[in-house]
């Protein structure tokens, strides 16, 4: 079923995608009246194809792509009456406004996608802090210096925002008890001896959150999970072992168990130990011999060795409810947010990619069609609002990606034409053609070492 799920998911998702990216190509090709002879969505033999006006318009079999076909001496003979109307023979700013308006739309699409996220409201985790000398806990943060905190992610922004703009400043937070009616005020310090670039190292606003937070005695609270197994890993300590979905854990050689949370860091902290867990299944208590797994964890220091047993969390909504909360922004402040999301992870994506180049972080994340296809399935299966934000985070990776000046790329085309402006004239044929075998190259070798990790990661799973 979850095959089906994906199949389902990837083919809405980049139906959806390719087809906004070629529109956008297609629609200013229009502008310029450049004649366009198909319009196809997917690649191979056409499973259903219209005659529109001078266009074919097409579904091909193979949904992983789409094109514009302009009409372009390159590529045959073109009717004398239609030479003026011709690719190959427009102005290059109208070649490059062409190519550019495909990845443009793309980034507008994951604008509007975030924005209205953001408008509509999704359930977010609630501010929820720890105090070293309060008897009760937890406390939600209400207010960051007089201004409403709704959310975890709002109140990471707002405070980052504050941040740039005066890292030596104070902070007001106002907090209110769980469930409770009582209130405190608190000074929020800033970090000694911790410049903004250093707050700003490695993870972003969570770096900077954890910094802050040290400094001020302050823990950010994780609502109890149980220790309940929703999977097991094939081939994992855990299915070695007969762990089962839906065992829950309640004592590790004497240990007991209070959350997920303390599990995972009893595991972490004795890998190649055999333990003894004692688990509940079905209502019956029973004892299992595990031997814990180990694997490495690499820091921005040093390489150590993590302990694990190969299974997931069983999270229960009901029980995460009260401390979900769910905030809708007016139109503007959407907009705004929406913005700023696509800003955060255009920085990110390029960050990444500068370390992958670099060495510093592998190439283990790189996802390709089929860890494309489970994502969107389970996405679509999460309901309206998850796919949203889900083809808005595709949409902006999709458009990112078709920038990068690598010849086949549109970035590689707008490479092209950048230097044609400057030159005043193409480059050569030979020169273009070469170019576009070693882009072709690339992009081959990239997708079939994504899809490499695709199948690696479906086989350890």
């Amino acid at each position: 079923m979850s095959v089906l799920w994906s199949l389902l998911g990837f083919v809405i998702a980049l139906g959806i995608l390719v087809t906004l990216h070629e529109w956008g190509h297609y629609r200013v090709g229009r502008l310029f009246n450049i004649k366009i002879e198909k319009f196809s969505i997917g690649f191979g033999r056409p499973i259903w194809s219209k005659q529109k006006g001078e266009t074919l318009f097409q579904v091909a079999a193979i949904p992983l792509g789409g094109y514009v076909k302009f009409t372009d001496e390159r590529e045959g003979p073109v009717a004398e009456e239609d030479l003026p109307r011709a690719f190959n023979r427009q102005a290059v700013w109208k070649r490059f406004l062409v190519v550019l308006a495909g990845p443009a739309i793309n980034l507008l699409f994951a604008w509007l996608a975030f924005s209205f996220v953001y408008l509509w409201g999704v359930p977010q985790l609630k501010p929820l802090v720890e105090l070293k000398d309060a008897l009760t806990n937890p406390w939600q943060i209400v207010e960051l210096d007089r201004q409403p905190v709704h959310s975890w992610s709002d109140f990471q922004r707002q405070l980052l925002n504050r941040v740039l703009a005066d890292e030596h400043q104070s902070h007001e937070l106002l907090l209110q008890a769980f469930k409770q009616q009582d209130v405190r005020q608190l000074e929020l310090l800033p970090p000694k001896n911790l410049s903004i670039k250093q707050q700003l190292q490695g993870e972003d606003a969570l770096h900077l959150l954890k910094a802050w937070f040290d400094a001020n005695s302050l823990t950010p609270y994780r609502p109890p999970i149980l220790p309940v197994i929703a999977k097991v890993m094939p081939n994992s300590p855990a299915e070695q072992a007969g762990l089962q979905a839906g065992d829950q854990i309640l004592v590790i050689d004497g240990h007991p168990l209070q959350s997920w949370e303390q599990l995972v860091e009893w595991v972490a902290t004795h890998p190649n130990r055999e333990a003894q867990f004692l688990i509940s299944r079905h209502g019956k208590k029973q004892t299992l011999l595990i031997k814990i797994g180990a694997k490495p964890a690499t820091s921005e220091k040093m390489t150590t060795v993590k302990g694990f047993i190969g299974a997931g969390v069983k999270i229960s909504e009901k029980a995460l409810a009260p401390y979900m909360t769910q905030h809708r922004y007016g139109l503007f402040e959407s907009l705004k947010l929406g913005w700023e999301k696509c800003v955060s992870l255009t920085q990110l994506t390029g960050q990444m990619i500068t370390k992958m180049v670099q060495g510093s972080v592998g190439t283990e994340s790189l996802s390709g069609p089929i860890g494309i296809a489970q994502v969107s399935g389970q996405a679509l299966q999460r309901g309206f609002i998850t796919f949203i934000s889900f083809l808005a985070l595709l949409s902006l990776s999709l458009g990112l990606l078709n920038l990068l000046p690598i010849p086949v790329l549109d970035g590689g085309h707008l490479l092209m034409y950048l230097i044609e402006m400057v030159r005043g004239k193409p480059l050569s044929d030979a020169v273009q053609g070469a170019a576009q075998m070693i882009g072709l190259f690339l992009i081959l070798s990239l997708t079939a070492f994504a899809i490499l990790n695709d199948i690696t990661r479906l086989s350890a799973s």
